[in-house]
Order: structure tokens, then sequence, then C-alpha cells
């Protein structure tokens, strides 16, 4: 899952200015940069953590938990309907 910030604004999956915007960061915000989390679904795990930019601990351990629970939703929705799709193949493949 792919965050990036920019004081109290955040933007999941950011086009390419968001993300330079959030990278280079602008004077008088403090808090600024790029977050992202590689997960291990089935062990409810991050497996991966890299991060560019300026942020304190605490919004730190925040964006971990934020970014982790995003990337579990959007998991879940691409299971089901994968699992929709299969379903309906398998149906239709019966029928003829």
């Amino acid at each position: 899952m792919f965050q990036a910030f920019l004081g109290d604004t955040v933007v999941t999956d950011p086009t390419l200015t968001e993300e330079k915007l959030c990278r280079a960061g602008i004077e008088g915000e403090g808090e600024h940069g790029i977050f992202t989390v590689g997960l291990l679904p089935t062990f409810n795990q991050v497996s991966q953590l890299f991060h560019t930019g300026h942020v304190s601990p605490g919004r730190f351990q925040e964006m971990i938990s934020e970014t982790a629970s995003l990337g579990s939703d959007v998991h879940k929705a691409v299971q089901a309907t994968l699992l929709s799709s299969v379903k309906s193949a398998v149906q239709s493949a019966t029928k003829t």
C-alpha cells in the first residue's frame, strides 16, 4: 500500500505530481513524505516498509497502522473479486 502525506493531508495511491510535492515538502509544512507498506495478509504482518521524508515517531506509527489497514482492506476486496470471477467461470464451464 502506498501513501503520500504533506502536513495533515494524506493521499492514498498518489499521482506523480502529488508524490513529488509530498516528497519535496513545502516550507512551513513540517511533516511530509512517501510511505509504502508491504503486507503478508495471511499472517497480518508487515513484510516491508519504505519511507522517505520527515515524520515524527508518533505519526510514523500511525502511518504504519493506517497503511497496513488499507492494504488489508484492498486485499480482501481483490480476493472477493477473484473468487467471484472464478466461481462464474466454473459455472459457465459446467453449463456448456
